[in-house]
């Protein structure tokens, strides 16, 4: 067995003690590099967030009926909707969102007012009290969605 340890200094030096805060891995591979061990240890909590992402963002733990059928559907269309919004992270948000919740995406998205209207045979949205960061983000959107429509 083999273990690392992290120690470092919480109040960085003020005081007359220093207050440490220590952190333990362990592993049973004798050959792999420490710092490589420690990547790699850091590196999986990317798809432990996107567990919890779907679990809490996206109501999957919840089931709604008792017949496995049906539980089996509301989750499918869940992870559905996950995906999507993956995508939509991927494809048309960049790197800006990569790491955005869905609970962001409802706060920059759905709650921001607008209206369609429809004027001189176009279609087009206007958004209502909007901050420059909003609007730019729709912007940048809109790019996307006109250079991946073509």
């Amino acid at each position: 067995m083999r273990i690392l340890i992290l120690r470092w200094d919480i109040n960085k030096g003020k005081g007359l003690f220093p207050v440490y805060e220590y952190h333990v891995i362990s592993t049973n591979d004798n050959d792999i590099d420490a710092m490589d061990w420690l990547d790699f240890h850091n590196g999986r909590m990317g798809s432990e967030n996107n567990n919890k992402e779907c679990k809490h963002g996206f109501n999957c733990e919840y089931m709604p009926r008792q017949d496995f059928i049906s539980n089996r559907t509301y989750f499918f269309i869940s992870l559905f909707a996950y995906n999507i919004i993956q995508l939509m992270k991927l494809f048309y948000l960049g790197d800006i969102a990569k790491k955005w919740t869905v609970k962001t995406i409802r706060n920059w998205f759905i709650n921001t007012c607008g209206k369609f209207v429809k004027s001189g045979g176009k279609i087009t949205c206007k958004i209502i009290n909007a901050t420059d960061r909003t609007y730019a983000l729709f912007k940048h959107c809109l790019q996307r969605l006109v250079i991946s429509g073509a």
